[in-house]
């Protein structure tokens, strides 16, 4: 799978998730996914996307300036 069918996929995922204030995205080439959001979502976010790649494969971080990152390992 190439890194922008893994983003795609990804974003798929997410997009149902948030709020209409909300939104989430890649950002350059760092496989890093950032979602502008509350808690809730972000929590709905790590696990949706755990249960996709398995436990321990997504890290996330946050909030920094409002925002969460998720890694995938």
């Amino acid at each position: 799978m190439t890194q922008q069918e893994f983003e795609s996929d990804v974003s798929y995922l997410v997009r149902p998730l948030l709020n209409d204030d909300e939104h989430a995205g890649f950002f350059a080439d760092t496989g890093t996914l950032f979602a502008a959001c509350s808690e809730e979502t972000a929590r709905s976010i790590f696990h949706t996307l755990s249960r996709k790649f398995g436990l321990g494969q997504v890290q996330i971080n946050g909030p920094i300036n409002g925002e969460y990152a998720y890694d995938f390992v």
